[in-house]
């Protein structure tokens, strides 16, 4: 569920007000991706792919998925980097699409982490750079100080 007037392109930063405007879940959505299905261990095509760092749920703890999703099988139990569909990562909230070289006065006036006056890279950089970040072993489990 798209904010009114708002349309997605694959290297779009995305991202989702959670606990009402506590805080804000980010993404990049990179469009069409592939998925491992671990019923058949064959990779399969999802539409509106987002690869994000899965949050913590209100207790805390990485958010699960019960049950695994159909769309992109994500059920993951731990804090990382990871790829869904787009549902699993905004979850019922609308999502609104981070701006880029909005002018001074706009940027003034926007609510904070909403966008920016700087220039965005392209797309193809952007998405290239959030794989980077999901398959990277080392980058993929972050360990937290508490």
């Amino acid at each position: 569920m798209m904010a009114t007037g708002q349309e997605l392109k694959p290297g779009d930063h995305i991202y989702t007000k959670c606990f009402g405007g506590l805080y804000d879940h980010r993404g990049i959505y990179v469009g069409k991706a592939k998925v491992k299905n671990p019923r058949t261990g064959k990779k399969e095509q999802i539409e509106n792919g987002v690869i994000h760092l899965l949050g913590l749920d209100k207790n805390g703890k990485a958010k699960t998925y019960q049950p695994q999703c159909p769309k992109c099988f994500h059920e993951s139990h731990e804090l990382r980097v990871v790829l869904t569909c787009l549902d699993c990562f905004h979850e019922g909230n609308t999502i609104h699409r981070y701006e880029y070289e909005v002018s001074l006065l706009s940027f003034t006036f926007k609510s904070s982490g909403s966008c920016s006056t700087f220039t965005s890279s392209e797309p193809d950089v952007v998405i290239k750079r959030a794989y980077s970040f999901l398959h990277k072993k080392k980058l993929r489990r972050i360990q937290l100080p508490f």
